[in-house]
């Protein structure tokens, strides 16, 4: 499966191992940069930190937005699996 950038370029399949920076996960999520942040010094969003540097894999984010869908479903009355 290939996923298309907002470019219009297509890009392979992401490693689930990758790791990201909040830039680009601002950008996949459409949200800013700082709202990355945000969550990230709540406890929030799942991320890796590299000494002053933070990063997010890949894989994780994927399933903390599952794990959101879920939830979110189940409040609003959706059929739980």
């Amino acid at each position: 499966m290939k996923m298309e950038t907002g470019s219009g370029a297509t890009m392979a399949p992401e490693d689930p191992r990758a790791l990201l920076t909040a830039d680009e996960v601002a950008a996949r999520l459409r949200v800013t940069k700082c709202w990355i942040y945000t969550e990230v010094r709540a406890g929030r969003m799942p991320h890796v930190r590299l000494g002053r540097y933070i990063r997010f894999r890949a894989g994780a984010l994927d399933s903390w937005i599952e794990q959101i869908e879920r939830g979110v479903q189940r409040r609003n009355g959706a059929a739980r699996s």
